[in-house]
């Protein structure tokens, strides 16, 4: 479809879009996606969408720490 879509999953994107504003996107589709099936959800679950999209960015797992430099191997016991 050649779409290019906001990352929901980043709060940013999503501060100065009201609830209302994300119901209709997903009700009734934006340019070229088009809206759902009618009757495919009812109202109280699209707005359960909003919320579950409002956090999405809780759900994102934290970056996985830099790994450790590797320890130098042990000299060789003496005799």
């Amino acid at each position: 479809m050649g779409l290019a879509l906001d990352d929901w999953s980043n709060p940013a994107t999503l501060a100065n879009k009201p609830d209302q504003d994300l119901f209709n996107v997903i009700r009734n589709g934006k340019g070229k996606m088009p809206g759902e099936e009618a009757g495919r959800a009812k109202d109280d679950e699209v707005w359960n969408l909003v919320h579950y999209i409002r956090n999405l960015y809780k759900l994102t797992p934290a970056s996985a720490p830099a790994p450790a430099p590797a320890a130098a191997p042990a000299p060789p016991p003496s005799n």
